[in-house]
Order: C-alpha cells, then sequence, then structure tokens
C-alpha cells in the first residue's frame, strides 16, 4: 500500500512539474511573441511617419 502511495505521488508530482514546464514554455512563446511584435511596430511607425 505505501509503494502504490509513493508511485502516485510521484506521478503527481511527474504531472505537476509538466504541466508547469508547459505554462513556463507558452510564457516563453507569449513573451517571444509580444516583442516581436513591439519591434515590428516600431519600424513600421518609422516608415509610417511619411503619411
Amino acid at each position: 500500500m505505501r509503494k502504490f502511495l509513493l508511485l502516485l505521488m510521484t506521478v503527481l508530482a511527474l504531472y505537476a512539474l509538466a504541466v508547469a514546464w508547459n505554462g513556463a514554455i507558452q510564457l516563453l512563446l507569449l513573451a517571444a511573441f509580444i516583442w516581436v511584435l513591439v519591434k515590428f511596430n516600431r519600424v513600421f511607425k518609422r516608415h509610417g511617419a511619411r503619411r
């Protein structure tokens, strides 16, 4: 019974780690996407100043 509980805790810990890792990757992707958008926005503003 104790081994089963230990296995369950290990699986839960791994699952939580995977969820946290997935969230971290999503946050990094979102940050990179926003950074690219800001970069492009600045470039377009610079070129759009002629209007």
